[in-house]
Formats: structure tokens, sequence, C-alpha cells
């Protein structure tokens, strides 16, 4: 079996100590942390846009998060926050526009910001990715990054707005590591390999 290991990337101000006999879970996650998880086979390939196999899709969820997440609720199915702080809905229904985290980080210090957000869109939407999630970059008539922490979509056609917010919901690359990449090959980029992580692992 192949172990993963997951470094909890998320800063804290002073690391708690955990008495012995206590749950270290009820403490939290600690800066520092690793998570050891044992898997079936090799998850292969760890960049969001183009994963191959289910199980890596709960990989790249904790490593590279998008603006939100689904979640399902008694009322039915909403979206919760995750790299975006809040969004608002244009007035038409049309246009989502989401305002990002302060202070967002790329694992290597680089500032995640909303041109992130704009070019992870632009590769979903490129044929020659091949993304998964080429359908959803479809529904996409545009998108404009307003600021840093900003960013709006237009969709090609009303409808129903989960579905339209889903389009918008997928997992962020960094641009500063693959915006010279060739798009044809990312699947074989050293990037699927050792990605960025933005998350709290």
């Amino acid at each position: 079996m192949l172990a993963l290991l997951l470094t909890l990337s998320c800063t804290s101000p002073e690391a708690p100590t955990v008495a012995p006999g206590t749950d270290p879970a009820a403490s939290g996650p600690v800066d520092g942390d690793t998570l050891v998880l044992a898997v079936p086979f090799d998850p292969g390939i760890l960049n969001p846009l183009v994963a191959a196999y289910a199980l890596t899709g709960w990989y790249t969820l904790a490593t590279q998060p998008g603006l939100v997440e689904r979640k399902v609720t008694p009322e039915g199915l909403t979206y919760a926050p995750k790299l975006a702080e809040s969004w608002v809905w244009g007035d038409d229904g049309q246009s989502i526009t989401y305002t990002l985290k302060e202070g967002l980080k790329w694992d290597d210090g680089t500032p995640l910001t909303a041109h992130d957000a704009a070019f992870t869109m632009a590769l979903i939407q490129d044929p020659v990715v091949a993304s998964n999630w080429h359908g959803d970059g479809k529904n996409i008539a545009s998108y404009e990054v307003v600021d840093d922490r900003t960013i709006t979509y237009r969709f090609a056609s009303g409808g129903n707005p989960v579905l339209l917010q889903g389009t918008t919901m997928r997992g962020l690359v960094p641009k500063h590591v693959l915006g010279d990449a060739d798009r044809a090959t990312l699947r074989g980029h050293e990037y699927s390999k050792a990605p960025s992580a933005s998350g709290p692992w």
C-alpha cells in the first residue's frame, strides 16, 4: 500500500502542546502535523483539472481547493466558502462575483489571487488541456479579474443558480507555476506528481 503524507500548511500563532494521555484530535490541527493515509493504489495525477480517479479528488480537495465547496443540507444542495469568503449574484442572475479571503498563499509563499482563479478557468476552457471539467467551462461566457481578491464570472445563459455556481467551484492551480507549461502535456507535467498546496494540507 502507498502511504501518502499530507503536511498541515495552515499557520497558527503558536502550536499548542498535547498533554500525554489526552486526545490529540480534541486540540484541533497543529501547524506542522502530518497526516498519514494508506490507499490501495497510486492516486495518480494530483492536478485537480485533469485528475484521473475519483480517489484523487479527495486529495486535491484537501490540497488545492476551489473558491467554494458543495454542501448537502436538509434543505438541499448549497455551497460553503473555501478560498472565497463571500460571493454576490448579479441582478440579472447571469453573473457571480467572488471575494477571496485575505492573505491566501500557495505553499511556497506566493500570494494566491483572483489571477489564479482566472488562469484555472482558462485551462478548463482550453480544449488542448482536455480538462475533466471542460464542459463546465463552456457554460462560462467570460470572467474578469476586478482586483487581486475579486473575480466575476458571467454565464453563457441563465438557469438554476446551484448548477451555474457549480461550474465555478473547481480546485485552483497556481499561475506562477503552470503559466508557461505546455498545455497539451499538462497531465505529464511534474506538477501532477508534486502539486502546490493552498488548502489546510
